[in-house]
């Protein structure tokens, strides 16, 4: 992982709408909100962001969020969803 100053977010997927935060590299976050699992919704969301490093929830839908993230320059990384009981 590149170790400079970068924004981090984090994506809970969900089949319809997900859940995003995005911080700064000093953990003030600075936009946060609901975007559509659709490939252009996530394009337009992600797509003004400097290169960030993103944490997204482990889905079906994993790999082509992956690639279109990746292709807009961000470093992608996914994770299993936690279940609470």
């Amino acid at each position: 992982m590149n170790m400079k100053k970068r924004n981090i977010a984090g994506i809970d997927l969900t089949d319809y709408q997900s859940y995003f935060c995005v911080m700064d590299c000093t953990g003030c976050v600075i936009k946060h909100g609901y975007v559509e699992t659709k490939p252009l919704a996530l394009q337009k969301q992600f797509s003004g962001l400097d290169s960030t490093v993103i944490v997204i929830t482990a889905s079906r839908r994993v790999k082509w969020i992956e690639n279109l993230l990746t292709v807009l320059g961000h470093e992608v990384t996914w994770r299993g969803a936690r279940i609470s009981a």
